[in-house]
């Protein structure tokens, strides 16, 4: 098969893992990745959309149908735990060799619990709360011997923005009891190669994508001002190599931002989505930093309809004004790199000028939440039939959420209310 035109390299110099495959048609890429690991029992999860698609008839006949063990179809957002265990007894009874999954966050994070529950003979949710309470936010990496790595190799072939394939972190939610959603963290989760294809996300439904990419820009933002940036940051904890990180974030955001821009212009310009899909690789270094408010709110909104994308489209400005209004000179600095993205890039200039703003008088806040509109994306939780009655349950579960407790300004459930309230 031609390779003409593939580029294949390691995503961030700072992890081992994952490669980034792009430049050929994803189910070439697909094919070439999964001979050169010498895999014969190929399990394909697939986004609900994309099971009735004809690209996943292309990466079947690319791989092989013999070498095809098994499917799993539609995985919901935010990753209902039984859907996790559903594709757990599929994988052992399978025996995959190699996992290829075709769309979003929420595939993409139930195939890493899947991976790591089938590595420690997990069967029950209550196996499982007790072994990823090793792994929660925070806590000390757990040895080999507490939590057995991954050990499935995965390509994932992503069609939203969600930054999910480049990350160890993963969410899923408890559909039956509490409906709260649970973020692990383990090393082995990293993807082993992540296929690029802008051409395989023009069937994205636009709300999907946009929604998304704010997503995307939700993990940038919170993790320039995280609370654990000395201590989270790989490599050299030293002030100039966090320094350094700012400035590769920033400008990651930037190209996301008028990339997403870009496509909002002009739908069918696949070199603004590969500039999109190539920006997120910094996610996790704006992960190491930790994040905030924002994504612990928006992880309790899932049960309530909010898709993923969507809840950094509503909570994030509120967040942003929240931290900015309340923090210190030390955090105000880290929130000024927001706005200073903005402010020094001409397209992001005018369309903040076009929408009345100004540098002396907008907070980051204020910055993002134009720019949501811009796109047209939602801006308030009675779109989503979200009332002040719900709230104090909200606030309740968002302040169990590890990142609301790391939040840089300090939370309690009456301070999350005040956000709701913003939102709302």
């Amino acid at each position: 098969m031609s390779l003409d035109h593939h580029q294949f390299h390691q995503a961030n110099s700072r992890n081992s893992k994952p490669y980034i495959s792009y430049g050929i048609p994803f189910w070439r890429a697909c094919a070439h990745h999964a001979k050169a690991l010498n895999s014969h029992r190929i399990y394909i999860v697939a986004s609900r959309s994309l099971s009735r698609s004809q690209a996943l008839e292309d990466l079947k006949n690319a791989l092989g149908l013999i070498h095809i063990v098994g499917e799993y179809n539609g995985i919901a957002q935010h990753t209902p735990w039984e859907q996790v265990f559903g594709l757990l007894r599929d994988l052992r009874q399978t025996q995959a060799d190699l996992i290829i999954t075709l769309g979003g966050g929420s595939v993409t994070d139930g195939v890493k619990l899947a991976r790591l529950l089938a590595a420690n003979n997990v069967t029950t949710l209550e196996q499982a709360d007790s072994l990823l309470s090793h792994c929660e936010p925070g806590k000390p990496k757990p040895s080999d011997e507490t939590v057995q790595p991954a050990s499935i190799p995965v390509i994932n072939v992503p069609t939203t923005l969600s930054g999910a394939e480049f990350t160890r972190a993963a969410g899923a939610t408890n559909t039956q009891s509490d409906h709260k959603k649970r973020i692990i963290i383990h090393q082995s989760m990293y993807a082993d190669i992540v296929v690029l294809d802008p051409e395989l996300s023009l069937g994205t439904p636009a709300r999907f994508w946009f929604s998304t990419g704010i997503r995307a820009v939700d993990h940038f933002v919170e993790g320039i001002y995280g609370n654990m940036a000395t201590t989270m940051v790989q490599g050299d904890n030293s002030g100039s190599d966090q320094l350094i990180i700012e400035k590769d974030i920033q400008a990651s955001l930037g190209a996301l931002l008028v990339a997403l821009l870009h496509t909002k212009d002009d739908w069918q310009n696949c070199d603004a989505r590969l500039r999109q899909m190539l920006a997120l690789k910094d996610c996790p270094r704006a992960g190491h930093n930790g994040v905030g408010a924002s994504h612990g709110i928006g992880h309790q909104l899932g049960p309530f309809g909010v898709g993923h994308g969507e809840t950094s489209c509503i909570i994030l400005p509120c967040v942003l004004k929240y931290n900015w209004s309340h923090g210190d000179a030390r955090l105000r600095a880290k929130l000024q790199l927001i706005t200073d993205v903005f402010w020094g890039n001409a397209v992001l200039t005018k369309l903040l000028v076009d929408r009345g703003l100004h540098p002396q008088d907008t907070d980051p806040g204020d910055v993002i939440a134009a720019y949501i509109s811009a796109l047209g994306m939602p801006n308030s939780l009675a779109k989503y039939g979200i009332h002040e009655a719900q709230f104090h349950q909200i606030a309740e579960n968002a302040m169990e959420d590890v990142c609301t407790q790391v939040n840089p300004v300090e939370l309690d459930k009456n301070k999350v209310v005040e956000i709701l309230y913003m939102a709302a």
